[in-house]
């Protein structure tokens, strides 16, 4: 079921890549024994001066991650790696760019300048990996299971990638080498469904009164999900989002996931806001009632799902994403509906506020900002029973 490239060139036979397990371009790409990174063979191209290419389509995908080994000769002069391309255009404009570079450095490109991601030294294989999100636009990347880079927006906007591309750039001499590459896991994006926004109560006497109400005094299912917390009248806003999951195989297997919400707008008075997601049992996926007011976690010390994520790091019109701990994977259904909610810091903590903490978060009804749950995964392992011997049995 892999969508992304999984190919370590064992197979083909030694001598040009073009025209062997659809890989179409340049020439000056080897196949060859010499050096490789693992299995038998890997890819070779010695930098002539001249930009060099050579493509190979995969399965087009809104979402993907692609592993690959690369090699240098040397770490001065060396140009080239890895892009990706929405379409077939060998030459043209590419989505995602991540290179080894002349100074030394791997790096990626962001429509201005080449990023410095990690130095490399010559004749060391290196793990790159790259992951693509077409829904917000951005790519991000690591070395050799390294720190993953900030989300950063590409230089060319994609609604999918479709072709991988091998490249050496215009410099002479140095020699490239590629191999293993592989697709670490599916990752597919799952939007909110029709039951996400917001109960709330407002009006309440005290804090207590509506912290710990059964019920909300209203509901909303519109475009924007607030959560406000304000001494003037105590108001209590709880987010829900149910999301279907059921496309993920049964048992899948978990390895991370991130749930994304777009900001619409923050207020934060006392400076140190933040908020989580937790666990809802809200009555029915495609609506909210007011009766929902306490089924977004518990009501007091309420178990958290993620790592929290501070108001203060959030910026209007920008995508925000709460990464999931393992007590929030355990929660993703592969059959129906995980049910996530969100919670401000006083709400969770149950300290009464002195001023308003506000964060406004766009819901399945505002086109082109829908929140989502980002899901990596696996195919559950299958197990055939090899026949063994059978005891055998004789009667005297």
């Amino acid at each position: 079921m892999a969508r992304v490239l999984v190919d370590n060139f064992d197979s083909y036979s030694d001598g040009d890549l073009n025209g062997q397990g659809s890989w179409s371009g340049d020439t000056t790409f080897d196949v060859q024994t010499s050096v490789k990174q693992a299995g038998a063979k890997a890819i070779s191209a010695v930098s002539d001066g001249t930009r060099r290419e050579i493509e190979k389509a995969i399965t087009a995908s809104a979402n993907g991650s692609q592993i690959w080994y690369m090699r240098a000769s040397t770490n001065a002069g060396s140009n080239g790696g890895v892009v990706f391309r929405e379409a077939s255009d060998p030459g043209g404009n590419s989505e995602i760019f991540f290179e080894f570079r002349s100074d030394g450095y791997i790096s990626y490109y962001n429509g201005a300048d080449f990023v410095q991601v990690a130095a490399y030294v010559a004749d060391t294989w290196y793990k790159c990996e790259t992951e693509w999100n077409a829904t917000t636009g951005k790519a991000r990347h690591r070395v050799n299971d390294g720190t993953w880079t900030a989300w950063y927006t590409t230089p060319y906007t994609f609604a999918t990638i479709g072709y991988v591309y091998l490249l050496t750039r215009t410099n002479t001499g140095p020699t490239l080498y590629w191999d293993s590459l592989s697709e670490p896991y599916l990752i597919d994006n799952f939007v909110a469904g029709a039951g996400d926004g917001q109960v709330v109560y407002s009006g309440g006497a005290d804090w207590d009164t509506a912290h710990n109400a059964t019920a909300g005094t209203g509901h909303d299912l519109g475009a924007v999900a607030d959560s406000c917390l304000s001494s003037n009248d105590y108001t209590v806003n709880r987010y829900f989002f149910p999301v279907n999951t059921s496309g993920l195989s049964t048992g899948a297997v978990i390895s991370a996931a991130t749930f994304w919400g777009k900001v619409q707008y923050i207020d934060d008075d006392t400076g140190t806001g933040y908020t989580n997601l937790v666990q809802t049992t809200q009555a029915a996926t495609d609506d909210l009632v007011d009766a929902d007011f306490d089924q977004c976690g518990s009501t007091h010390s309420p178990v958290t799902g993620a790592t929290a994520r501070n108001l203060s790091d959030m910026t209007v019109n920008v995508w925000c994403n709460w990464e999931l701990n393992a007590t929030g994977l355990g929660w993703i259904s592969d059959s129906g509906f995980t049910k996530l909610g969100m919670r401000v810091k006083l709400d969770l903590t149950d300290s009464a506020p002195v001023n308003i903490t506000q964060l406004g978060i766009y819901t399945s009804r505002s086109a082109g900002n829908e929140p989502y749950l980002r899901v990596y995964w696996n195919e559950a392992p299958t197990f055939t029973p090899v026949p063994g011997p059978f005891p055998l049995f004789f009667k005297e």
